[in-house]
């Protein structure tokens, strides 16, 4: 594949700090689980079953809840940089479901009760879509609260993710006519009216795809059976697909790669999760 060009010495973020990797990436800070990079390109994340974020050096952690029965997982920050979603997995009842509440730990409140993970804010603020755990659908629930809506109907969908302009839901999985298939990148209309993908031979692995802040560019993630997961990005128009990430091929010493990927807030840099060092989160700077 065509590599995209990366611009690794243009370091435009105070929270890099570090070594560059061979492809231009850069050591950011400690990762912790599902990461999520929001508003002034902070990180929420989760870390023992609770939720924290971090501030703008990247460093200092801010615990949200504090929770003994109750496990936090998938966090994703609010437009407004001031509520934080997630699926929080009751450990008596096994229920998992949608919640959301303020940074400042205040405001819980649940959003579904039928079961719930992966949820994704709209641009507007206005709604949370997220992945039904009972038939791994992709469905929607007004943020305020309110009756939930299911979007596909054939299973196995990866975690949503937003168009810029919130007309779309984009997502990982199987083609509808082969449901037990390999994984693929798929969207869905905000009102569930049409589907589509965008890409018909590079297949899609694990997490979330993430969709460019006002452009015409996916960041996901591949792997194959001989190399560990890679970074990629995908243009919505054409469906061409660019590798952006070089991990070491070492399956004994790096299990997992470079995973998660997350758009900073202009949409110039590329976040992710790697172990091929320090494991934590490292950026990218891509050519705009």
């Amino acid at each position: 594949m065509k590599k995209l060009f990366v611009c690794g010495a243009v370091i435009a973020l105070c929270l890099a700090c570090g070594e560059e990797e061979g492809d231009g990436a850069v050591w950011v800070c400690d990762g912790g689980v599902h990461p999520h990079c929001g508003p002034g390109n902070l990180f929420v994340l989760s870390l023992g079953g609770d939720i924290f974020y971090r501030d703008g050096s990247g460093r200092q952690l801010t615990k949200v809840t504090d929770t003994l029965l109750v496990c936090e997982d998938w966090p994703f920050w609010a437009p407004d940089g001031e509520h934080i979603a997630f699926s929080g997995l009751d450990k008596i009842t096994a229920e998992e479901d949608i919640y959301k509440i303020r940074k400042d730990g205040t405001g819980l409140s649940r959003l579904t009760y039928t079961g719930g993970v992966c949820p994704a804010w709209s641009p507007d603020g206005r709604t949370i879509a997220y992945i039904g755990k009972a038939n791994g659908d992709i469905w929607k629930v007004p943020a305020e609260g309110g009756e939930a809506v299911r979007l596909t109907s054939w299973g196995r969908c990866g975690p949503p993710s937003w168009s810029p302009g919130g007309e779309r839901v984009v997502f990982y999985g199987p083609n509808p006519k082969d449901p037990l298939g390999p994984s693929y990148i798929w969207y869905t209309r905000a009102d569930g009216t049409k589907t589509g993908n965008f890409t018909k031979e590079w297949q899609s692995y694990g997490a979330r795809v993430a969709w460019r802040p006002g452009g015409e560019w996916l960041a996901g993630q591949s792997r194959t059976d001989e190399s560990p997961c890679e970074i990629y990005m995908i243009n919505v128009k054409s469906g061409r697909v660019y590798q952006l990430t070089r991990e070491p091929k070492k399956a004994d010493q790096f299990q997992s790669g470079a995973t998660e990927p997350m758009w900073s807030e202009d949409g110039g840099d590329i976040f992710f999760l790697s172990d091929r060092g320090p494991r934590g989160i490292f950026k990218i700077t891509v050519a705009r």
